[in-house]
């Protein structure tokens, strides 16, 4: 009978999802030791790393100002409580005192899809989810059961429309969608380090 392995990207990302970063960061590099051209698994241990060595160096503050800097478009990032209440708050500057009332109906789209009360089909990752408000897409990935970072993507108003060679509705959709794919890497690659804060 053969021994099971039980160090697969997919074992890593569940320890992920528990918050346990080292657990995760070992089977990746069991992973990588006995197949070493596997890219994938390299690149999220990268990933990882350097999730994990930006949030050693800094709290919250640090990792949504980075979040802010690297995700094209983003307005606000913000840990946050189901119950509504802000833990720490990152706003572009030219942002500074918007988007209150988008968190708070944030908060409760997440307590209702936290309760069960949301099963819209767009929910496919039970790590993070986006809706569209106003003219803004929100991200939002889970740390735990209580808390959620969130980041509100702008529409891109400094790209041309027609630079990708698309008008209309059409191409806003095609500019809005990249845009939130750009900064949902960002997010996922920092959710590691502000899980750690948050146990801290």
């Amino acid at each position: 009978m053969s021994d099971l392995n039980w160090d697969t990207a997919t074992v890593a990302e569940l320890h992920l999802q528990q918050g346990d970063l080292d657990a995760a960061l070992a089977v990746y590099r069991r992973l990588l030791s006995s197949n070493p051209g596997d890219e994938l698994a390299r690149e999220r241990l990268q990933e990882l790393c350097d999730a994990d060595a930006l949030g050693s160096k800094a709290g919250f503050g640090a990792l949504l100002e980075w979040i802010i800097s690297e995700a094209p478009g983003a307005r606000v990032c913000a840990v946050m409580g189901l119950d509504g209440v802000v833990v720490e708050r990152r706003n572009a500057a030219e942002h500074q005192d918007e988007y209150e009332d988008a968190l708070v109906e944030l908060s409760l789209a997440a307590r209702r899809i936290a309760q069960g009360g949301d099963k819209s089909p767009a929910l496919k990752d039970p790590r993070c989810f986006a809706l569209r408000l106003r003219d803004l897409t929100a991200l939002c990935y889970w740390l735990d059961d209580d808390y959620i970072c969130v980041a509100l993507i702008g529409d891109g108003e400094s790209v041309e429309s027609g630079e990708s060679g698309e008008s209309g509705e059409a191409g806003d959709q095609r500019q809005r969608r990249g845009l939130a794919a750009r900064a949902a890497y960002v997010l996922r690659r920092a959710v590691p380090g502000l899980r750690r804060e948050l146990r801290r």
